[in-house]
């Protein structure tokens, strides 16, 4: 198993970031110019979707650099808690995806009006070349976390 952790200090308030961290738009907005996501137009809000622990709400397509189709997955929510009145709220995922026996991705939100910090942990088993999947996704993921300090700026 191997396990990467990502952190970001954001100068927005937690509920709105919070909002986008559960929607295919704001997760869509992630990913750029690395991957994009693909899922039907319907479904935006996943805790809207009629979602239930361990069923999946949206298969999805993953094409890299919007030329490459990589891979899908099936993104299944396992646990979402939202506490928005002391600030605090996380998803877990656990979906099956293209190329890993295994994938578990915990974001959390976590701060107040004015900013808020995000953490991704990931913890995730490759069918193949574990050295390779493990810089791979690191290098996605700090992508992504650059591009949410881009769209909500850096909390001092």
């Amino acid at each position: 198993m191997i396990e990467l952790q990502f952190q970001s200090r954001l100068a927005a308030p937690m509920e709105r970031v919070w909002s986008d961290a559960v929607t295919m738009r704001g997760i869509a907005r992630e990913m750029p110019p690395v991957a994009r996501m693909k899922g039907p137009p319907e479904i935006d809000d996943l805790r809207a979707s009629g979602w239930a622990p361990g069923r999946v709400a949206v298969h999805s397509k993953l094409v890299a650099f919007g030329l490459l189709r990589i891979g899908s997955f099936d993104l299944m929510l396992t646990e979402v808690e939202e506490d928005l009145v002391n600030g605090r709220a996380h998803f877990v995922e656990q979906s099956q995806m293209t190329g890993m026996r295994s994938w578990r991705h915990r974001r959390e939100v976590a701060g107040d009006d004015a900013q808020c910090i995000v953490s991704d942990t990931l913890t995730f088993e490759p069918r193949l070349l574990p050295g390779l999947s493990r810089a791979l996704i690191g290098w996605f993921f700090r992508q992504r976390h650059k591009r949410l300090r881009n769209m909500y700026g850096v909390a001092s």
